[in-house]
């Protein structure tokens, strides 16, 4: 007879299967784009994957260069001039 004990790895399968957006909730991800599209990440996770991986790194695309901000507020200042 197996052992029916549930673990905590099988209580996560099975809520993922049931419920995949609950199960996200449950582990604290509330964005709605991915709870959206939670039972396609259940469904076939590497094509999610690699759709995340796509949008993340548009999205890093998109920020605003750091050092050219720093370069930017550096020529608003005034120039320093030592003192004697």
């Amino acid at each position: 007879m197996r052992n029916k004990r549930a673990t905590p790895i099988n209580t996560i399968t099975s809520q993922l299967k049931k419920d995949p957006a609950g199960a996200l909730l449950s582990m604290g991800i509330d964005d709605p784009a991915i709870l959206a599209s939670a039972k396609t990440l259940v469904k076939n996770p590497g094509a999610a994957l690699a759709n995340l991986k796509a949008i993340l790194a548009k999205d890093h695309r998109s920020l605003p260069d750091e050092d050219a901000e720093e370069d930017a507020e550096e020529e608003d200042l005034p120039p320093v001039f030592p003192v004697p």
